[in-house]
């Protein structure tokens, strides 16, 4: 019904975002009960889009209970968008991030606190950092610049992995990530702010966080 609803958008109006409901009564009401021709043509797009994602869901959870195949014929994805980026891989460059709903901790769900908007590059240090110092279970830190780990140290407190961590290669750490596996006390932010960092990403009660 939402497909049909959708290519019928000169008359009819599909609406699948409720967020989108103000906004077109809104609409509605200054231009007593019509909706632009772009209005009706960018949430007739939304539908498709969403009956195009959830059809890609339901395909890929039934090829997987049915035939079990490690590398279909053919792959569908489909992912949101999270945030507009600072710039790309290069200042000149536009860019966007996209994911999937990830139940554990990931970049795609951690939540920044502080700060300018990140960049490409800091996504993919900030995604490489996090995955490694997932792999630990005492306090570690993980120091990342341009993809590549320059520093990563368990220890007792939080504290000291940070330290331990930034010896192994000070001078490259800055403009770089730090991810921690622990909440960030005083101390250690306060040690932190010596040098210059793109990014921190820690968990805080459970969540993942970025500044």
């Amino acid at each position: 019904m939402l497909r049909s609803a959708a290519k019928n958008y000169r008359n009819v109006v599909v609406i699948v975002n409720p967020n989108e409901y103000n906004e077109v009564l809104k609409e509605l009401r200054e231009k007593d009960g019509e909706l632009s021709d772009k209005t009706r043509e960018r949430l007739a797009v939304d539908a498709f889009a969403h009956t195009a994602r959830y059809d890609t869901i339901i395909s890929n959870y039934l090829r997987g209970m049915f035939h079990g195949e490690e590398f279909p014929d053919s792959l569908s994805l489909t992912y949101k968008k999270i945030q507009n980026l600072r710039y790309g891989a290069n200042p000149h460059q536009k860019a966007a991030f996209y994911g999937e709903d990830i139940k554990e901790p990931s970049i795609t769900n951690a939540r920044k606190l502080w700060g300018k908007e990140l960049s490409y590059n800091n996504i993919l240090d900030l995604g490489a950092s996090l995955e490694v110092v997932k792999e630990f279970e005492n306090p570690t830190c993980v120091i990342v610049k341009h993809t590549s780990p320059i520093g990563v140290a368990t220890a007792e407190r939080i504290f000291d992995a940070y330290k331990l961590a930034h010896q192994t290669d000070p001078i490259s750490e800055f403009g770089g990530i730090v991810a921690l596996n622990r909440e960030v006390d005083a101390d250690t932010a306060r040690e932190m702010s010596k040098v210059f960092l793109d990014a921190i990403i820690a968990p805080k009660r459970k969540r993942t966080y970025v500044c």
